[in-house]
């Protein structure tokens, strides 16, 4: 899995391995030693990835046993074994692999495997869908915002953003006057272009009669659980989802447009806006999921303008 998150990530995703030998375990140390000697001649990943997919061969073995295992082994890879065999009990290998096992100690390591991210223990770490979230939403963080949006909408004024995609324009009225912390949060963000060349990255139309039906867009990860930095409180909690072409608020900075009644989102999100022209573009947009389940890119959005009046 992390070699999978290694290529799909090469420029931003930097794998980190430290050694713990297990205490309880009686080769556990040599085996250790063993990766370090092969480091010297550069065969580190070789020999440590052939040591934890044969474990079954050697686990059981003595040490005596497990010695000489380890030297074939070093001699298969293409190690001169000779040069392995010194190395393997050097007092620099033999203080080295000592040394991870008391950085283990310190850092309160009591088993393997052991995941962090950027210091952080992932809460699914074998899961790669999980992992991968992780990372899309770490690599958030230096395009996102340090604090809530200053106040851009004034009041008394009217708001009108269009929304310009691949597929035609989009333009909806906003309610600054029912949620005025919800709607300064979308202009902000349109004016300094957080919405400019994103995608609707989730469009569903569940077949359920209360299945979800909406065009989802303004999050960088494409996760759904991204934001601009921030959050916002939901607001405007008297007005429903109750028709097509309304414009909700998530997370501050995502926003959807409904295809339709969607009365299970009262109350969770704040409604923020309604189309006045291009729900047919909208009625258009094809799905995010092919008829296998797989996903297929959104719809492109070009720009997100503000009118005030």
């Amino acid at each position: 899995m992390l070699e999978q998150l290694l290529e799909a990530h090469p420029n931003d995703f930097r794998l980190v391995f430290r050694h713990f030998p297990l205490p309880n375990h009686p080769l556990s140390m040599l085996g250790t030693q063993a990766a370090e000697a092969a480091n010297l001649q550069g065969k580190f990943w070789e020999m440590t990835e052939h040591l934890l997919q044969k474990q079954s061969e050697w686990t059981s073995m003595d040490l005596p046993g497990f010695e000489t295992y380890l030297i074939k082994t070093a001699a298969d890879l293409g190690m001169d074994s000779t040069e392995f065999t010194s190395d393997l009990k050097s007092d620099a290998i033999v203080s080295l692999s000592k040394s991870y096992l008391e950085a283990a100690g310190k850092a309160g390591i009591s088993y393997t495997p052991f995941v962090t991210i950027n210091g952080n223990l992932p809460e699914n770490p074998v899961n790669p869908q999980y992992m991968e979230l992780m990372i899309r939403l770490l690599l958030l963080e230096d395009t996102q915002y340090k604090s809530c949006p200053p106040q851009v909408v004034q009041t008394g004024k009217t708001y009108q953003a269009t929304i310009e995609t691949d597929k035609g324009n989009i333009v909806v009225d906003l309610f600054a006057d029912k949620a005025p912390l919800s709607v300064n949060s979308f202009v902000f963000l349109a004016k300094d272009g957080w919405y400019n060349n994103t995608n609707f990255f989730e469009i569903v139309r569940d077949s359920a009669s209360d299945g979800l039906q909406v065009a989802l867009a303004g999050d960088h990860s494409e996760s759904g659980y991204g934001s601009a930095g921030y959050r916002i409180d939901v607001e405007n909690t008297p007005a429903k989802f109750d028709k097509k072409g309304l414009l909700g608020l998530v997370n501050g900075s995502q926003f959807f447009i409904t295809f339709g009644t969607q009365t299970k989102l009262d109350g969770k999100f704040t409604v923020i806006g309604e189309v006045i022209e291009g729900m047919d573009i909208v009625d258009g947009f094809p799905l995010t999921t092919d008829a296998n389940g797989k996903p297929v890119k959104g719809v492109f959005i070009k720009t997100v303008t503000i009118i005030e009046k």
